[in-house]
């Protein structure tokens, strides 16, 4: 009996034992978390790691996805924006800088987006493009326990196209999500997604690897970017038109893009604008010419000295800024005065006036002195009490010619040393000046203005572009421009303009850097002096820059890159060179097309006078000789009329 009850006894504390166990193995294993915990987990991870500098927006579908709040959303440093999706007409313009401070924070936002499957097609439609622009994007998708998402299809939608830091993270059982992301302009994918692993609450994601890598759009991997390029030097040079790749072009920007494609590891190909226009907004609200291909997606950028203009800022971005150029007038040189003149142009018209006015009042004057002077009237004195006498004693000295007469009273022989030195200044002013002005024609005043050309007997031109000029003559109601857009000649080469800006038959305005190089290679004499007149007038301080397509996920990386080349100056080193290069290119295509038959109008380096040089002094001496002819003339008349009285 006592052996029964000690076995029933040890039975129940057994039991007992086992009960315990029992019970603390349930205490501490816990039960299977829930997708909407995880989610919550994985969100405070991603947000404390990724998005430590960042303003956050969370759009969500269901509140229980966000219950509790994880805290590492609670207490972010740089703000929180919660919006519901069924509410997302009314939050549909998200402008986090005015309802968040960023002034601590980097310029970036991070936009995190828990959703059942199917809701989240609700942002495309919207439109609200929260993920452009520095934006990192975490997509956490819900599958409610109905059905798997699959997160690269979602990624490849359109709208993501330009969304280079997008993550997608879908469960895909207990404790475990994979995460995808796009892979945008890399190797031979335009729009792609790759794998970034998975994802567990116990481990978490590994030390030193992100989610959203600063440096994801560096190396672009052989990418190949259609370019949209038209021929205009120096920028854009034709060189083989054969060759339909980077090598078909030469020249500035053509440089530039060669260093950022060798930098960022990407290739480009060329096309052209059916109408070869730069681009210019039609009535109807869509551009022309290359503009119109990058904002149309059909080139990825364009270049070929492209002007930024707010105009064309609203539908594509634009590059860093590498050149500051200006359009620049260019007028005929100063035409040249008659050589006839010559004799007369040493001195201005006040000049001649005043000497004339010395000349004729120091005869006179002298002829005064000699009458009014006490000293006894001798054949010497006596002399200079004729008036013509007197001029013609005042004037031997002008003509530096001396005379065999002397004045003997004292008040004459101080005059007459001041006048000896008076006209010692004048004649060698005079003979100096005429011997330069014999060799060298004196030149008219050229036009130096808008003002000036509208109101000259020239016309003007302008090559037709589509361009950002073109718009503002059409736009402009200033007078003097709107003179010029009713007066403009539009054609299609800069060279043919300038050539008959060269004849003096018109004018122009372009870029500076494109017709100085011009000028330089086509349009200077001998000596390398150019053949047109560049008066420093600027219509238009222009910014050359690259248009990108809207958002393109490239264009921080490319900004960089410019950034350091033209930080080096390396800009304009090249723009130099390229100058150089085409000048001793043109100059030696003129050496073989000339040979050894060049003249010159010099010898030894001594200007040799000719007929044309001349031709002041004979018509100094035809004009002497009519005059001469006239005074005989009215001699004759007198006498005539003395013997009919």
């Amino acid at each position: 009996m006592l052996c029964m009850l000690a076995c029933f006894l040890l039975g129940l504390a057994g039991a007992a034992a086992v009960l315990e166990r029992s019970n603390l193995h349930t205490a501490v294993v816990p039960r299977a978390a829930s997708e909407e915990s995880e989610a919550r987990s994985l969100l405070s991870e991603v947000v404390a790691r990724e998005m430590a500098g960042c303003a956050v927006v969370l759009l969500y579908d269901s509140p229980d996805a966000l219950t509790p709040l994880p805290s590492a959303l609670l207490h972010h440093p740089y703000g929180l924006s919660l919006i519901n999706l069924a509410e997302l007409d009314a939050a549909s313009s998200l402008n986090l800088k005015s309802q968040v401070d960023m002034s601590d924070a980097r310029v970036c936002r991070g936009v995190v987006v828990i959703s059942h499957g199917g809701t989240w097609q609700r942002l495309f439609k919207e439109e609200s493009h929260l993920w452009e622009g520095n934006t990192l994007t975490l997509l956490l998708l819900l599958s409610n326990g109905n059905h798997s998402l699959d997160a690269s299809s979602l990624l490849l939608h359109p709208t993501f196209r330009f969304a280079p830091q997008v993550v997608a993270a879908v469960r895909a059982g207990v404790d475990v999500w994979t995460l995808h992301t796009t892979s945008l302009f890399t190797g031979s994918h335009r729009h792609g997604t790759s794998s970034l692993g998975v994802w567990k609450p116990s481990l978490g994601f590994r030390q030193g690897e992100r989610l959203f890598p600063a440096n994801k759009m560096n190396n672009l991997q052989g990418f190949t970017f259609t370019v949209a390029a038209l021929p205009y030097e120096p920028f854009i040079t034709s060189a083989d038109n054969q060759l339909t790749g980077p090598g078909k072009y030469r020249g500035l920007e053509v440089r530039l893009l060669d260093v950022l494609a060798a930098a960022a590891n990407f290739t480009y190909h060329y096309v052209a604008p059916v109408d070869g226009q730069w681009g210019r907004l039609t009535k109807d609200g869509t551009w022309t010419g290359m503009i119109g291909m990058v904002a149309g997606e059909k080139a990825d950028w364009a270049m070929s000295d492209i002007t930024f203009s707010p105009q064309r800022e609203q539908y594509v971005d634009f590059s860093k800024t590498f050149v500051y150029d200006a359009s620049e007038l260019v007028t005929p040189r100063a035409k040249a005065l008659p050589r006839w003149s010559s004799p007369i142009r040493p001195f201005q018209w006040k000049v001649w006036l005043l000497v004339s006015g010395a000349v004729a009042g120091a005869g006179p004057f002298l002829c005064i002195l000699a009458r009014l002077s006490h000293h006894n009237y001798s054949s010497r004195v006596t002399w200079f009490h004729h008036l013509g006498n007197s001029v013609l004693f005042i004037v031997q000295p002008v003509l530096q010619r001396g005379g065999d007469r002397d004045i003997m009273i004292a008040a004459g022989r101080v005059f007459f040393g001041f006048w000896l030195v008076f006209s010692m200044i004048v004649g060698i002013s005079y003979s100096s000046s005429l011997t330069s002005f014999l060799i060298t024609p004196g030149l008219q005043k050229p036009i130096e203005n808008l003002q000036q050309l509208v109101t000259s007997d020239i016309g003007w031109a302008k090559v037709s572009f589509g361009g950002v000029q073109e718009a503002i003559l059409e736009q402009a109601k200033d007078p003097v421009l709107t003179a010029l857009r009713e007066g403009v000649q539009w054609r299609d080469s800069l060279s043919g303009i300038l050539q008959e800006v060269v004849k003096g038959q018109l004018a122009t305005w372009d870029n500076s850097i494109t017709t100085r190089l011009l000028v330089a290679v086509k349009f200077t004499d001998t000596t390398g002096q150019p053949l047109v007149h560049f008066p420093g007038f600027h219509l238009l301080q222009e910014r050359i820059a690259w248009p990108l397509q809207q958002h393109a996920p490239y264009k921080p990386r490319m900004d960089q890159l410019i950034s350091r080349v033209v930080g080096a100056g390396l800009v304009e080193k090249w723009l130099e060179f390229i100058i150089f290069e085409e000048q001793i290119s043109r100059r030696l295509e003129r050496m073989r097309e000339s040979g050894d038959d060049e003249t010159s109008d010099s010898l030894g380096g001594t200007v040799v006078l000719t007929l044309e040089h001349f031709q002041g002094p004979f018509f100094v001496l035809i004009l002497g000789c009519l005059c001469g002819g006239a005074a005989l003339l009215v001699e004759l008349s007198l006498k005539l009329f003395q013997r009919e009285k």
